[in-house]
């Protein structure tokens, strides 16, 4: 116990107000392969968040499909969104709630968290494996009136 306070002690007066872990995920690059390293940064804070070894598979696996797939083929796939939660943030406003912000979060896992616009939530709810990329990035365009090829290139990886 004294021990510890001392280390208590030494953060206050360092200046130090809290400790956070965290975890390195790092893979090879296979045999042959050129491409230039990732680095992907998320915040894991929440305590059931923990990596796991099939998650880190998962997320590999995803990363590698999305280098091996071009433009023109990933547009023509029927994607399908993991089980995933839209969280809305709203405030009270004078017709009532307005919605401020959104994300959509992954349960169990570490479930990155990731902000959405009205376009991108209407991307994720059609992703449900029935209709190509590209057909819905042209429904979406045509309904909030943009252009199609730029709201494509900003759904590509």
């Amino acid at each position: 116990a004294r021990r510890g306070g001392q280390w208590l002690d030494w953060f206050d007066d360092q200046g130090i107000a809290g400790v956070g872990m965290g975890m390195i995920t790092l893979r090879a690059p296979r045999r042959g392969e050129k491409r230039p390293p990732e680095h992907i940064l998320e915040e894991i804070t929440g305590a059931d968040e923990a990596l796991t070894g099939p998650e880190v598979d998962a997320f590999f696996a995803r990363r590698e499909f999305l280098h091996d797939t071009s433009n023109e083929k990933l547009l023509a796939t029927r994607l399908s969104t993991a089980p995933v939660f839209l969280e809305e943030h709203s405030l009270p406003g004078a017709q009532g709630w307005e919605v401020i912000g959104a994300a959509v979060r992954r349960p169990g896992g570490p479930g990155a968290a990731i902000g959405v616009d009205e376009v991108s939530r209407a991307l994720f709810a059609g992703c449900r494996g029935e209709v190509p990329l590209g057909a819905l990035i042209e429904l979406l365009a045509a309904h909030h009136g943009v252009d199609a090829g730029a709201l494509g290139d900003a759904a590509m990886p």
